[in-house]
Order: C-alpha cells, then structure tokens, then sequence
C-alpha cells in the first residue's frame, strides 16, 4: 500500500525565486571577488623591495621610453600597494652604437641546427643622458581610476646631451611639489631648467588633497601656468574641458615685458596624436584679430597643420619677418629645432601646410586695403597663395604667389592684378583732405631670389605699372611728400584748387633693388606733370624728377621741374635745372612708348572711351598701335631695360 493509498503525500520541495537566485549569485560572487582581491592586495604589499629582477624591470621599462639603453647605478626600491613607488638614483642612459658577432667555438657550431653567431648589444662609452634622482609615489587606486593623484614626484639634475631629447643639450635642475610657494591647498609644480644657455622656469598649478594622514596632489579644475624661457614669459589658466583637451584662458605672451599675443586657446587631443586647436588670439601692437581653427599631428619629423585661420582684422606689421611676434616664435623655433641657420630665411622643408586664409580686413599702418582670400600650401618645401582673391580698395583682386625654398637660393614669384581700383578712397584713408576721386588698374609681376629677404629684394626682376582714367584731384595733394612741393611746381596754384585728371599712367621697371621709374604721367585740363627716375628699396633713396607742363594760357608762372631725392617718406625737393618734359617727351615720341606698354602690361582696353587713349597715343602723335604691337613693344622695352623676356610678359585678360 503506497503512502498516497494512506492519505499521506510527500511534500516536493519548492523552488526558489528568480530574484532570491540572482541574489544569492551576486553575493557569493562578490564575497570571493573580495576576498580574491583582499588575497591579492595583501600579496602586493609583500611584493616589491630592491631585488635585482625589479632593478633590471624598471630599467627595461626605462628604455623602452627613452629609447636608450638605461642602466641604474643605485635602485632604492619599487612598491605596487598601496603606493606605486619608484626611488633610483645616478640613472645613466647610454646610446646603442650597433651590434658585435660573438664567436663561437667549433663544439657551439656543431651543436646548433643552423649556425648562427649571437649578437652583442654594443654601448657607447659615455652615457647621453642622466638623471642624478628620480623618485615617484602614485595612489595604486589613483593609477587604477585615472584620477590623477600623485603623493610625489621628484627629479633632480637631468642632464641630456644634444639630439637626445631635443636638437639642443638639455638640463633640468628640478621638478617637484613646491611647498614653499603654497597659497592654501594650491601648491605650484616647479621646474627649473635650461636648453643651452637659455633658462626656463615653470609651474603648473595643482591642489593638495589630505586622505588620512597622507597627503596627495591633484591638478586644480582651474590651474594657473606661468613660463618664462629666457626674455620671454608665458602665462595662462589652463582649464580641463569636459570632453578632455583643456583651455588656455588669459593666454599672454611677452617678449622682454612686452605683450606680443593674447587670447584665448582650446586643445582638443586627436586620437590618432595630434591636437585640434581654435580660439580667438589678438597680436599686439596694432591688434591684429585671428580665429584659428586648425589640427596639428606630426608624421615622423614632419609637422603637419590643416584647417582654416580667420583674420577679422590683419596688420602687414604684426607677421613680418621683423614683427615681435615672428622674431619670439623664430626664437622659441631655434631651441626645439635642429640648427638651420645656414638654411636662410625660408625654411619649409620638415612642414605640410593646407590651411584657407581668410581676410576680412588687410591693413598696411592706418590704411585698410581690403580683403584678402587664397589657400595657403606648403608641400615639398614650397609655399602657395594660388589663387589670390578679393577686394583692394574696391578693385578685384587676382593672382597668385610662391616661395620656392626646395631650390637653393630659394625663389619668389608673384603676379598680381588689380581692376577698377579706387586709389582716391584709398589715399584719402591716409590725407582725409586730400579730396582725391577716380579709379584705375594695376598689375604687377616680378620674379626674384635669395636666400633672405633682403637678398630677394636686391636681385628683383620685373614690373609693376598702374593706369588710372578720369578723377580728380586738389593740388594740395602735392603736398604729400612734404611743404614746398606744390609751390615750386607751381607757384600759380593754391592748395584748394582742384584739378580733373584725364589719365595718369606709372610704369616701373625692378631690376635688382632699383625700381626704374620709366613712366610718370598725369594728365589734366590745366597741366601735364610728367616724372622719371629711380628708388633703391634696399638702400630706401629716391630719385624722382617731376615737371609740370601748363595747357592753360591763364595759369601764369609754371617751373621747369623739381628734384625729389633722399628718402621716400621725406624727401629733399629742390628745382630742377634740366627741363625734365623735354626728355620724356622725346621716349614718348620714339619707337617705343613707356606709357603704352603701361597700358598693355596692366590689360586695359585702350578704347574710344578711355581716356587714356587721347592722352598716350593721340597727343603723343603716335599711329595706333596693331594687334601685334604691345608684344613688339614689351619685347623692345625688355631688351632695352636688360630684362629678361619671360619675366616681362604680364597677365593676360
């Protein structure tokens, strides 16, 4: 009789819950996890000391850092809990010359399956590299959660030979947590040290953190740098950004006390190493505004920059080759970068550059010369604007320009054109009362080289010409170079009257550092003022004769012609003793025609409309030109300037 027959029944046992298993899973696993760890912590604390094994595994690590063989003279100890700890003294780092074949005996030979000499890992004889002390103690959970407390890091006398850390020697005094200069829990890391003969000193903000009785340090949410290398000093408060990278607010640079660049600067790190970089950053004297907006990566020893750099507002002074600002970054450029002194002034050869420039508002001193646009290209050592785009002065702009530096001397090209240029809006910018109207167009071209400025300004070869139609003028504008101008011109005229001009037409030939002033022409209803001469830009001396030619029987006394000489921006003005028309007037009646190759250089059409047109050929009693001509006269003028060809030819419509 079963126990069901009986009325009684075995009870089954039931079955726990989801929740209760689930439960009792994460218990037990958390509770071995524990004491898994607990075993493992507890074994850390008894691991470490001096042994030879962890000698031999810091300077492993060593090595493979610096890329030098590390050899550690005194090993204080190595810890893993609850302090990472390093302490070694006398560090030597030495240089890998090559490897030497170690001889094998017969027996070794006939032992091996295929006979193969062991290699020898041959050092140099003295180190390139030393650090006196170095000492580091890191939270094992500060180095496990990466919140970046350090309880101490300390490095003493740091000696690196040139071209080991850097193209210059190295040596660093000290680096650790100046106590001395705490301000309440902020406590400056201090580093002194100096790249030759160049000191640096710096400190980086951290704050003081008391866990127990340890203290520990952490980089401050707001940490205040302060640099100087040499005459220069940079300050900033570095700001951690929630995407990592950091800002550098109040960002000022000064060279000799002073400010050379301020603003503001974001660092964004680039996975694949590299930065992005944007801000907005005033260059001083003349506030030149710039809105970067770049990414920077290195690819071998080749920096590579890419983006676009955004000037509201350029001064041609601020980033010249003599600005505060190109002479403090050449100065910081020369301790990190391999000497190139015998390189010049144009050196692009570890540079790749792809950046678009756009400038919104150039200006050249007081005066606002437009708006600019090119993509600026650096590849294989050689430097592009092309094409050139925009606005000067309300005329459009066209051309293109390059720096070639793979050549040695390096070579410069540039051809720019100009239409419907307002200089009557440009020049009253400078003289508000000039009262000057009209527009024209210019075109230059030119090719030079060298391997500095100066050198490329001595050895031009080109042409610059400028053709303006009607306008108008005040006579006082004459007074531009100085008192005196207009009266020994003309004597008749007072500073307030006006003048209609007809045409005016300049044409210049560069050759070496003098522009040859081949054509100088005004021409108006009352007078003609025609000019030549010459200005050495290098040596800055002018030598400029003008005479004035009456057309209006009532204008009265009229001199023969004034001497300008000495410097452009204040020249000595004196009469003239020759009389200066007689001989432009016979180039204009010769075979060739300065003013007309002006004219065609600069490509204007010398219509029934122009004025120019009556002014260049029909009062000089020429015949009109044939379609071939303008290439027959660049032709003979180049020829008769020494000029070669090819670098006359100016830009086609």
């Amino acid at each position: 009789m079963s126990e069901d027959e009986n009325g009684l029944q075995t009870e089954k046992p039931q079955k726990k819950s989801l929740p209760k298993r689930l439960f009792k899973f994460a218990f037990k696993f958390t509770f071995y996890l524990g004491v898994l760890l607990f075993m493992s912590l507890t074994a850390l604390t008894f691991i470490g000391g001096n042994s030879d094994t962890l000698k031999g595994a810091v300077e492993e690590v060593l090595t493979i850092k610096s890329g030098y063989h590390a050899k550690i003279n005194e090993f204080g100890h190595m810890k893993f809990f609850p302090y990472i700890s390093i302490d070694a003294s006398n560090i030597e780092f030495f240089e890998a010359l090559e490897t030497a074949e170690v001889e094998q005996t017969q027996e070794q030979e006939q032992e091996a399956e295929t006979p193969q000499a062991p290699k020898e890992l041959v050092l140099s004889d003295k180190p390139v590299m030393s650090i006196e002390k170095l000492r580091l103690d890191m939270s094992f959970f500060a180095l496990a959660f990466a919140n970046g407390y350090i309880k101490n890091i300390e490095l003493k006398n740091l000696k690196a030979n040139a071209g080991t850390l850097l193209p210059k020697a190295l040596a660093v005094e000290y680096v650790f947590f100046n106590e001395e200069k705490a301000q309440e829990n902020k406590v400056p890391l201090s580093i002194k040290a100096s790249i030759e003969q160049t000191p640096i000193t710096a400190s980086i903000g951290f704050e003081r953190v008391n866990s127990g009785a340890a203290t520990q340090y952490k980089l401050a949410e707001e940490r205040p740098l302060e640099m100087k290398i040499g005459a220069i000093s940079i300050t900033a408060n570095m700001k951690p950004k929630v995407l990592g990278g950091f800002e550098l607010a109040d960002l000022m640079v000064s060279d000799n006390e002073n400010v050379v660049l301020k603003g503001t600067l974001n660092l964004q790190a680039l996975a694949s190493s590299g930065w992005d970089i944007d801000g907005d950053l005033v260059i001083e004297p003349n506030k030149t505004q710039i809105e970067p907006d770049l990414s920077y990566s290195e690819q071998g020893e080749t920096k590579v920059v890419k983006g676009t750099l955004k000037a509201k507002r350029l001064h041609l002074s601020d980033v010249d080759g003599q600005s505060a600002l190109m002479t403090t970054i050449n100065t910081l450029n020369a301790l990190v970068s391999t000497d190139k002194s015998n390189s010049g002034d144009f050196e692009f050869s570890d540079l790749d550059i792809d950046i678009a420039l756009d400038i919104e508002e150039l200006r050249s001193g007081a005066v606002n010369l437009g708006e600019v646009k090119a993509p600026l290209l650096i590849k294989n050592k050689i430097l592009t604007l092309d094409p050139l785009s925009g606005k000067i002065s309300q005329g459009d702009l066209t051309g293109d320009f390059e720096i070639n530096a793979a050549q040695d001397p390096a070579t410069m090209s540039m051809q720019i054109n100009v239409k419907k240029f307002n200089h009557g809006a440009l020049q009253e910018q400078v003289m508000p009362e000039a009262s000057l109207k009209g527009s024209g167009d210019f075109a230059l071209n030119m090719k030079t080289q060298g391997r500095t400025v100066d050198q490329m300004l001595s050895a031009m070869d080109g042409h610059f010409s400028f053709v303006a139609g009607q306008g108008q003028m005040r006579t006082g504008l004459l007074e531009l170079w100085g008192g005196g101008l207009l009266n020994a011109m003309l004597p008749s005229f007072s500073p307030e009257e006006e003048l209609n001009v007809g045409c005016a037409v300049l044409d210049l030939n560069l050759k070496g550092s003098l522009a040859e002033i081949k054509t100088m022409l005004l021409d108006t209803k009352r007078i003609s003022v025609t000019g030549a001469g010459d200005y050495d830009v290098v040596k800055d001396v002018l030598d400029l004769k003008i005479s004035p030619k009456a057309k209006d029987v009532s204008i009265g006394n009229i001199s023969t012609g004034v001497v300008l000489s000495g410097s452009l921006s204040n020249p000595t003005i004196r009469p003239s003793i020759k009389d200066v028309s007689k001989k432009i007037g016979g180039l204009l009646l010769g075979a060739v025609n300065p003013a007309f190759y002006a004219v065609t250089l600069v490509g204007v059409s010398l219509d029934d409309d122009h004025p120019c047109k009556a002014f260049v050929i029909e009062k000089q009693q020429l015949e009109q030109p044939k379609q071939e001509q303008p290439q027959k006269a660049e032709s003979n003028e180049a020829k008769e300037a020494g000029v070669k060809k090819d670098n006359q030819e100016g830009p086609k419509e």
